[in-house]
This record gives C-alpha cells, structure tokens and sequence, in this order.
C-alpha cells in the first residue's frame, strides 16, 4: 500500500513541476556595428591588382564604413530635429495652417456647361415658351 503511494506522489511532483515551466523566449541578436569581419583581412587577398591589396581593398572599404557612419548620424540627428519640431507644434497651429480642401458640389448640376437667361441654372424651359 506504501508502494502505490510513493508512485503517486511522484507522479503528482512530476506533473507539478511540468505544470511551473516557463516558456521559451528568443534571444536579442547581437550585431557589431563595425561588420563582423575586419577589412584588414583584405591584405592576404593573392589577387592584388596594379595597386595592391590596402589601396584595392581595404582603404576603400574603410572610407566607405566611415561614409555610411556619418550618413547614419546625420539622419539621426535629423530625424530627432523632425520630431522636436513636430511635438514643438500645437495642435491648434498645426491645424491653422492648413487650408480646408475640397468644394461644394450637387449631383447632375450641368449649370456651368448650358447656361440659362435671368437668374442663372438649374431651371428648365418650359415647352409652351420653346418656339
């Protein structure tokens, strides 16, 4: 009788614990902001060119790294004055400055293209005045 209820107990611990796991969540990545390799590697390259591997490889691919990081600041820099800019802006200035759109319209008006005499479109003539 004590055998059945070791067993259920172990049981019962086994299916608690299974009951308390947590799940799985991913990991951030990690990227470099250099790039992973370095181009320094470049310089065991056996194709050298006419003006060898620094001037074919490698210095071009530094002052291109260099290019795209001050790019990349210039556009933070500039989104972050965008959006002091935009949050600067009151709601009521925001829309003040903006001019309605659009224009009145009617359905089937044809007053601008058949024109009629005295008070302008939209009446229609009437047969006995037709000759």
């Amino acid at each position: 009788m004590v055998r059945p209820r070791l067993i259920l107990v172990g049981i019962a611990l086994v299916v608690g614990s299974l009951a308390q796991t947590r799940t799985a969540s991913a990991q951030i990545g990690y990227y470099p902001p250099g790039g992973t390799l370095s181009p320094w590697l470049n310089m065991f390259n056996r194709n050298p060119g006419s003006l060898g591997n620094y001037n074919t490889y490698v210095r071009p691919q530094l002052e291109l790294q260099k290019t795209v990081a001050q790019q990349n600041a210039a556009m933070q820099r500039q989104g972050s004055q965008i959006q002091s800019l935009a949050l600067g802006m009151a709601d009521s200035q925001r829309e003040a400055t903006i001019p309605a759109t659009g224009t009145g319209a009617t359905f089937m008006n044809y007053s601008h293209y058949y024109p009629q005499k005295g008070m302008g479109g939209g009446r229609v003539a009437s047969r006995s005045g037709m000759r």
